[in-house]
């Protein structure tokens, strides 16, 4: 019946069809006929009463649905479908009516509704509305994280527009609705913290009905339709021409899929093999109409809309059951393998799209995710290789965004993750270079924070804290977003923290902003979001737990450690956490809480780090409630299981156990052995250790006051002259050094230095006029100072 004598039925009002379904929409009773479907009441609504559709028309309704006035194409819609009447209407028209309607209701997001639409026009007897139908399914089941089945839907509208005689623009958002869910699908599986949205090019999906008139649209919804012996067998034909060796018209209709395959391999040659699909899965049926396709896409396209995953080689086509794996690295390396070739075949046949840069931007954040430890260190030749090329070839794919794509909404994210994969690779000039590209070239764009942020932790990278802290400190007062200056106030704080002339109250300072911040943005993150904040602000409580100690505030100190634990951090964290509190509490006098922190740590999964700091935090607390000796024995029984570069903090805190013994010793000749001792392991110490450390150059101090005390001036003199070469930043330190030079020049007869070095305007001086002389330990007793865990200035 044609198209305008339908629609003439519709204005004069005729009966409504018995079998109805109720869809509530914003403000509206909408009624859609489904086929055999019972009948379902709805009692929250109210009985529409009959409408005059006089003034009712497809043509009404498509104007408004042009303009976007969803709600009001929606009621119209509602009463075109209601007025089809119990005469036997054309149903492709009435399902058009369906899809148009259910496209409504998702954008007035009634996603329910819509998909019930949907789904009863995906069976609609035109092709054309049963690929919008399919389509729009794909949508919805993607954007609910349904990543297969988004994928089924993609091709089962592929299969419904081949038999289209023009080929319609809606192949390529379906092609790339494949993609696109493959790439979503694979990201949780890769290695590195990789961003990819399909959200960084958005326009609206092809619309086949729009603008067509009567007979345009009654034409459009009839192509393709199957008669009734194209039905009963699949049917594919080698086309004839010069151009037509290698190409197929091809259709069947509910057709089990090894049967289909059997006719494909007899008609084109082709050879297919069952790699992980069960004979269940080979029976489900098929239903596709392709008026010209290559043996390939005929392939792709059959399997796909089953669920299925056609990979090609020289020589055959292998069929895989993403499902159908039993280890889960077996189906990741299957679906990563089919999101590249995915991408790799809407390239080649939509090489125009404008979705194509955040093709190549998937692409490259898939090879840049499969650089995986694991892979590289791969005992399989190939594996290895391909995991040494992933790195490249994603630097070539972000490189060829940025320069060939650039006014594309991918080229800033391309630049930003090039800059991160360099950093990665210690690729610090590369690095700033696409960071500052970054910033040149969009410095309005969302990129330009993070971009800012990286030329920050560049300068962290290469050791140029006071210039990462300056760049830190200008985004935060930038005030770009609540993350930003979350993020830029914890990289000013660790700076301060990790820089040679500490400035721990300034790091106090910034951490602090950054854990108002971190607090004020909890509230508002999603679950993937808090994942990465949790670690992010454990890892600040920990920082500001450590300037707390540096600075004597412990019990601010136990109060960050706690908190930092009760941010649920990744379980190495909380280990070098727990090690932190547990020196913490060594500082307050808590030993048992100490000790029994340390005591469910041992056994556990630690690394060589952690199980050298719980070493010493053992031996720290055994010195503290004066049991020395044990604490000696217990660092000589450990020194095996520590690294050798490791053993030198040991022997540093045994010298100063030897110190504590001489203090408990009756007589001279025991507490003078024992000094000797602790001149042998400080010795010893001091030449593994690192120079400008600060437990380094506490070490030091203790020499020199025990030759001192052990009446070698020379050595002393030696020791403090050295000392006083490596610039140490600690002004107490450097006040006592200078206590024990002079006493060992007094002791030694050398009066002219001790003159020169009071001499008034001499370095020693003024650094004497600055303090407090009368505070400065005495050189006849050298003190206890509370170490603080070994090497954790150099962290």
């Amino acid at each position: 019946m044609a198209l305008n004598i339908l629609l003439v039925s519709f204005v004069i009002g005729m009966l409504m069809v018995p079998k109805t379904v109720h869809v509530p929409a914003p403000g509206i009773s909408i009624s859609v006929v489904p086929r055999e479907t019972p009948p379902v009441v709805d009692k929250g609504q109210a009985d529409v009463k009959p409408t005059d559709l006089s003034a009712t028309s497809w043509r009404d309704a498509e104007a408004k649905f042009a303009k976007k006035k969803f709600d009001q194409a929606a009621v119209v819609y509602d009463k075109l479908i209601k007025s089809a009447g119990n005469r036997m209407i054309d149903e492709s028209v009435l399902t058009f009516f369906q899809v148009r309607l259910g496209q409504c209701l998702k954008h007035l997001n009634k996603d329910k509704e819509a998909r019930i639409l949907f789904d009863e026009a995906a069976r609609s007897p035109s092709p054309v509305v049963r690929a919008v139908a399919r389509y729009n399914l794909g949508l919805q089941d993607a954007n609910e994280g349904r990543h297969l089945n988004a994928r089924t839907w993609a091709y089962m509208a592929l299969a419904a527009l081949g038999g289209l005689e023009k080929p319609s623009p809606l192949e390529a958002d379906c092609d790339f609705l494949v993609a696109r869910t493959l790439t979503q699908k694979v990201l949780p599986a890769l290695a590195h913290d990789v961003h990819w949205s399909p959200d960084a090019e958005t326009r609206p999906a092809h619309d086949p009905f729009a603008g067509l008139s009567d007979s345009s649209l009654q034409d459009l919804l009839n192509q393709g339709v199957l008669a009734g012996a194209e039905t009963l067998a699949p049917r594919i034909t080698r086309l004839g021409g010069a151009n037509g060796g290698s190409r197929y018209s091809a259709s069947c209709s509910q057709v089990p899929l090894e049967e289909f395959l059997a006719r494909f391999t007899a008609e084109t040659g082709e050879d297919v093999e069952w790699v992980s699909v069960n004979q269940q899965v080979r029976t489900r049926a098929v239903s596709l109409n392709f008026r010209d396709v290559s043996a390939n896409r005929l392939a792709e396209v059959a399997c796909g809309s089953v669920g299925l995953v056609a990979r090609f080689d020289l020589k055959k086509t292998l069929l895989n059951d993403p499902q159908g794996y039993s280890s889960v690295k077996e189906e990741n390396t299957l679906l990563i393998d089919e999101a590249k070739s995915a991408w790799r075949r809407f390239f080649l046949r939509h090489m125009d799209d404008y979705r194509v840069p955040a093709g190549r931007l998937a692409v490259a954040v898939i090879y840049e995710g499969t650089d995986t430890k694991d892979a590289r260190d791969s005992k399989d030749p190939k594996e290895a290789k391909e995991a040494k090329e992933a790195k490249f070839n994603a630097m070539q794919e972000y490189e060829l965004i940025s320069t060939q794509y650039p006014r594309s909404p991918s080229a800033p994210q391309s630049l930003l993750q090039l800059a991160k994969l360099r950093i990665r690779i210690q690729d610090y000039t590369g690095a700033t270079k696409a960071l500052t590209d970054l910033i040149d070239r969009y410095p309005h764009g969302t990129g330009v924070g993070e971009g800012l942020l990286g030329i920050a932790d560049v300068a962290v990278q290469q050791g140029q804290f006071d210039n990462a802290a300056l760049q830190y400190q200008k985004v935060y007062w930038m005030d770009i977003s609540p993350e930003m200056n979350a993020m830029s106030a914890l990289g000013a704080g660790r700076c301060m923290y990790l820089k040679k002339n500490k400035e721990y109250e300034k790091a106090i300072l910034w951490l602090t902003k950054f854990i108002q911040l971190d607090r004020q943005l909890d509230k508002s993150r999603t679950e993937k979001d808090s994942a990465k904040w949790r670690i992010l602000s454990a890892s600040g409580r920990q920082m500001l737990g450590n300037c707390y100690l540096m600075t004597g505030e412990t019990v601010k100190a136990i109060e960050s450690f706690i908190a930092a634990l009760l941010s649920k951090p990744s379980a190495e964290l909380r280990v070098d956490i727990q090690l932190d509190l547990a020196g913490a509490y060594i500082d307050a006098g808590n030993f048992l809480e100490s000790a029994a922190i340390l005591k469910n740590l041992d056994g556990g999964e630690l690394s060589g780090e952690q199980r050298f700091n719980m070493i010493l935090q053992n031996a720290r607390i055994q010195r503290a409630i004066y049991l020395p000796d044990d604490a000696i024995s217990y660092m000589r029984r450990e020194m095996s299981a520590v690294e050798e570069s490791q053993r030198g903090w040991l022997e540093l805190e045994m010298a100063r156990c030897c110190m504590d013994m001489a203090k408990l010793e009756d007589g001279p000749v025991g507490a003078g052995r024992k000094l000797e001792d602790a001149v042998r392991l400080l010795t010893t110490a001091l030449a593994k250790l690192p120079a400008d450390q600060l437990e380094t150059q506490r070490g030091a101090c203790d020499l020199a006051e025990i030759y001192l005390k052990l009446g070698k001036a020379r050595e002393a003199i030696a020791v403090a002259e050295e000392f006083l070469k490596s610039r140490c930043e600690s002004k107490d330190l450097s006040l006592r050094v200078l206590r024990i030079l002079a006493d060992a020049y007094v002791l030694a007869g050398e009066y002219d230095k001790l003159q020169a070095m009071a001499a008034p305007g001499t370095a020693a001086m003024k650094l004497f006029m600055s303090g407090d002389y009368s505070k400065l330990p005495s050189p006849a007793g050298p003190t206890l100072p509370a170490t603080a865990p070994a090497g954790k200035e150099g962290q």
